[in-house]
């Protein structure tokens, strides 16, 4: 699987700066607050939890896309 963290660094940390401005405008907080910043690697870790699964899995041919689970 470390060819698939390689291939997901550059696009998480893009994601982890757009959710921390998303987090930070819907909560009326700075985007520098640390709780926000943790709030927004959180949900990105979350993110890419998934969609890690979702690719290690061998029936998700069958199974639900990375957007219904």
């Amino acid at each position: 699987m470390p060819w698939l963290r390689a291939v997901w660094r550059e696009p998480r940390y893009d994601a982890e700066a757009a959710f921390t401005a998303m987090i930070a405008t819907r909560t009326g907080r700075p985007a520098g607050d640390l709780a926000v910043r943790v709030e927004a690697g959180v949900l990105n870790t979350a993110l890419r939890i998934g969609v890690e699964d979702w690719a290690l899995r061998s029936d998700r041919a069958g199974g639900p896309s990375p957007r219904r689970r």
